[in-house]
């Protein structure tokens, strides 16, 4: 009976955050499309300098904020999951603009709870790479041993001065972190200053549990 309320509790958020992504598309990812077109208008038709700066701005402000709201949407919904992970991250990468390249290591089989765990993970990672690492490519590598899943997310960035015996410097690497606890794994950073940074988890896995699922 508790599985069954727990079943229902999240279809019922799962519903929710469907209902919430497609609001958010059809309202303020709309405007935000037609804020930039405006602005693309908008410079055609003026040749005053200092005027066409600022709806220079105005356009890549409004295009920056569009990007945004889709990957926000992806999180609440993201598409292409049903059709396996890689599938999932090479779709994401690609709204992001960023060049992934996964590569796979062992046989590659996860539950549901394992897939999303790895995909936000990844996602989020790769939100940081297109905001904050300066570069277009991104490299992802996923094996599976007999007990064990494990993902690494490497660029070649910017980076940044990490100490493992600081608390983690921003809220999304923590939710990473918080994510791979609650599976019962392992999260690592490596990053330095102009050398990229390297994330690294690994959650447990068996096909006794996967098989139960």
């Amino acid at each position: 009976r508790m599985k069954l309320v727990q079943n229902e509790q999240q279809h019922a958020l799962l519903e929710e955050r469907n209902r919430l992504a497609q609001d958010l598309h059809d309202s303020v990812n709309q405007m935000l499309f037609s804020v930039s077109l405006t602005a693309k208008a908008a410079r055609q038709m003026t040749s005053d300098q200092h005027l066409g700066e600022m709806i220079d701005f105005i356009q890549h402000l409004s295009q920056d904020a569009l990007i945004e709201m889709r990957s926000l949407i992806w999180q609440l919904r993201p598409r292409g999951l049903e059709k396996g992970f890689t599938t999932a991250i090479e779709e994401y990468a690609q709204l992001l603009g960023l060049r992934c390249t996964l590569s796979l290591s062992g046989c590659i089989e996860m539950d549901h709870s394992h897939n999303e765990t790895l995909f936000r993970v990844c996602q989020e990672a790769l939100n940081n790479c297109q905001k904050h690492a300066e570069v277009e490519e991104v490299e992802v590598k996923l094996e599976q041993s007999k007990d064990t899943l494990e993902m690494k997310i490497i660029d070649h960035g910017k980076g940044f001065q990490y100490d493992e015996q600081m608390s983690l410097p921003s809220l999304g690497l923590k939710g990473m972190s918080d994510r791979i606890r609650r599976a019962g794994g392992t999260f690592c950073i490596h990053s330095e200053l102009g050398k990229g940074t390297t994330i690294h988890v690994k959650v447990p896995f068996s096909q006794e549990r996967k098989g139960s699922s």
